[in-house]
């Protein structure tokens, strides 16, 4: 038998849970936990992630708050190793401990990885990157945009190549930061602005090399969006070579560097002058041979008999007219000749059919009052008159009573 504490506390559930509460608050107050996720939901209308961490022998409830995941750079996925950096507390009303996450770090990879791997197939399962998308740079635009930095090397190399290549050439510049926080939103809203104005027949966007952080605001999704709906072609030029950024596989066009992107885009003025010299020389070579061929056409078309004797021709042709003709009177005689026979005959026809051929042949019709024909004996009604119909006219007669 167990018996009641003399000397003990005796404590209430929240008295004790509040109690290790204040333990594990003090003791473990900031730590990092690595595990894989699972479970994780996300409550759009608060903002707060909920996910458990697990490994293979055990498992801790996790918290996240709006406050402290707005800083995220990637989503969290089920089966995704992190390590989550917070403390441990634990929620009274059920008495559990659990993780109150103020830090959420890919484990393996650097959190800006994962978030440019998991926007990158977010872009490309919606058809962002699909060749069938891309349109063709004009080979001889009137006005180019630039949309970068006036600070960085990148709009200096446009303009140097653009000039040398192409003096005439008239570009559109568009100042925008580069990098940091405000760098998307403001290149996604210069995009939209130069396709809205129409005023340019390529877009240049871009900046000089860097790091994965200097380069990030290129791909941000805002920014990749406003590429893929605009109605100007864009070459994308981030960074050296080497890089690669999501705007890149959205524009139409990718270049190398700014200075590449300007040689995409601006003509060469030699390569064009020796262009517009070679088929001003093809030209020249086509004509003399046209005029070549045209010219032996001509010979030969004096050698003709007709060239010579264009009389004899309009002859052949009338005396070709005249046969037509008199085939076709011939042709039409005979029609009108066997038609008028054809009408004749069934006329003929006709009139020997017709009752008045009849009743000159020696026969008479018989018709009642009504005007109806009498056929037969039966319709002689004995003391009804009858009207009877001869060749030359008729006359009235009286059914006999007596029948005879």
């Amino acid at each position: 038998m167990i018996s009641e504490p003399s000397t003990a506390r005796i404590f209430t559930v929240s008295e004790i849970t509040a109690e290790i509460r204040r333990l594990i608050y003090a003791t473990f107050a900031d730590v990092a936990v690595s595990g894989e996720i699972s479970n994780f939901s996300l409550y759009p209308a608060s903002g707060h992630m909920y996910f458990t961490l697990k490994d293979a022998g055990a498992s801790i409830r996790c918290v996240f708050f709006r406050g402290d995941n707005e800083s995220l750079t990637f989503t969290p996925e089920n089966g995704m190793q992190v390590v989550a950096v917070g403390r441990l507390d634990i929620y009274q009303p059920k008495g559990e401990y659990q993780l109150k996450v103020q830090r959420l770090l890919p484990q393996g990879a650097g959190s800006l990885a994962v978030a440019l791997e998991q926007l990158k197939k977010k872009l490309s399962a919606e058809g962002l990157f699909d060749l069938s998308r891309k349109r063709p740079i004009p080979a001889f635009p009137r006005r180019i945009g630039v949309i970068t930095s006036m600070q960085g090397a990148a709009i200096k190399d446009i303009f140097k190549v653009g000039l040398r290549r192409w003096p005439g050439a008239q570009a559109l510049v568009y100042p925008v930061p580069v990098e940091g926080a405000k760098a998307a939103p403001e290149i996604a809203d210069a995009i939209r602005r130069m396709g809205n104005w129409k005023n340019c027949d390529v877009l240049i966007v871009g900046r000089g090399g860097g790091s994965i952080e200097d380069l990030w605001a290129f791909n941000e999704e805002v920014v990749c969006r406003a590429a893929a709906a605009c109605p100007i072609p864009i070459v994308s030029a981030v960074g050296h070579e080497k890089d690669v950024s999501l705007l890149d596989l959205v524009a139409d066009a990718r270049a190398a560097t700014p200075s590449n992107a300007a040689e995409m885009v601006f003509p060469e003025m030699q390569i064009v002058s020796g262009d517009l010299s070679d088929r001003r020389r093809h030209l020249v070579r086509e004509l003399r041979r046209k005029f070549a061929v045209a010219a032996g056409r001509v010979d030969l078309i004096k050698n003709r008999r007709w060239w010579k004797e264009p009389r004899s021709l309009l002859e052949t042709r009338w005396q070709r007219l005249d046969r037509i003709k008199l085939d076709l009177s011939h042709g039409f005689k005979a029609i009108v000749s066997d038609s008028r026979l054809e009408f004749d005959t069934a006329r003929a026809k006709l009139h020997a059919l017709s009752p008045q051929a009849v009743l000159a042949r020696g026969y008479a019709m018989l018709t009642d009052d009504s005007g109806r024909v009498i056929r037969r004996r039966r319709q002689a009604v004995a003391g009804k008159k009858l009207t009877v119909r001869v060749s030359d006219g008729a006359f009235h007669v009286k059914v006999d009573p007596a029948g005879n």
